[in-house]
C-alpha cells in the first residue's frame, strides 16, 4: 500500500509578477508624492521675477519710510525698473533708453499706460535733484501695479542673495549668446 502512494507535490511559488492591484495604486501614489514634493521645491526654490521684485520694492518702502529722502527713492524705484525691465526683455532694447522712450518701454511691458509724463520726470530728474517733491506714494503704487502686470517669465539662472532681482531670462540669455559668437 505504501508503494502505491506517490510523494506530495507543493505547488508553484507564487510569482512576485504581476503585482497585486493595491501594489498599482501604491506606486501611483508615490509617483504623485514625489512629484508634488519636486513641484513645490522648485516652487520654493526658484521664484518668479515678479516674487523677487516685489520684495526688493517691498524693502524699497521700508528704506523709505525710515529716511523719507524722495530723492534716493525714486533712484532706487528707477534702479529697480531698469533692472526688472532688462531681465524681461532683452538688454539691448532697455539698457541704454532714456526719456520718453523709457516710458514707452516700461508701458508696453506690462501693457498699459501706467507711467505717465509726471511720473517719468520724477523717476528720471528727481535723482539728479537735490530737492524733490516727488509723489511718494504714487511711485510705489504704479511700481507695483506695473510689476503686477508683467507676464510671468521664467528665470534663467538663480539670483545671488546680494542683488536678488538681477537675474537673466532665458530670452535674454538667448540674445546675448546671439549677440557674442
Amino acid at each position: 500500500m505504501q508503494a502505491e502512494l506517490r510523494d506530495i507535490h507543493l505547488p508553484d511559488p507564487v510569482s512576485w509578477w504581476p503585482p497585486a492591484p493595491g501594489w498599482y495604486g501604491v506606486a501611483i501614489l508615490l509617483l504623485a508624492l514625489i512629484f508634488i514634493a519636486w513641484w513645490f521645491m522648485h516652487k520654493r526654490l526658484n521664484p518668479s521675477l515678479k516674487k523677487l521684485a516685489t520684495r526688493e520694492l517691498q524693502q524699497i518702502e521700508q528704506a523709505y519710510t525710515q529716511h523719507h529722502n524722495t530723492q534716493q527713492l525714486c533712484s532706487e524705484l528707477s534702479i529697480l525698473l531698469r533692472r526688472v525691465a532688462i531681465s524681461y526683455d532683452s538688454r539691448n532694447k532697455h539698457a541704454g533708453v532714456t526719456g520718453k522712450e523709457w516710458l514707452n518701454h516700461l508701458n508696453d511691458l506690462c501693457g498699459q499706460p501706467l507711467f505717465d509724463e509726471q511720473l517719468a520726470d520724477f523717476l528720471l530728474l528727481a535723482p539728479y535733484q537735490k530737492q524733490s517733491s516727488a509723489p511718494a506714494e504714487r511711485l510705489i503704487s504704479v511700481t507695483q501695479q506695473w510689476i503686477s502686470l508683467l507676464p510671468r517669465q521664467k528665470l534663467f539662472f538663480k539670483p545671488s542673495a546680494k542683488h536678488p532681482s538681477v537675474a537673466i531670462s532665458k530670452q535674454d540669455q538667448h540674445s546675448r549668446q546671439a549677440s557674442h559668437p
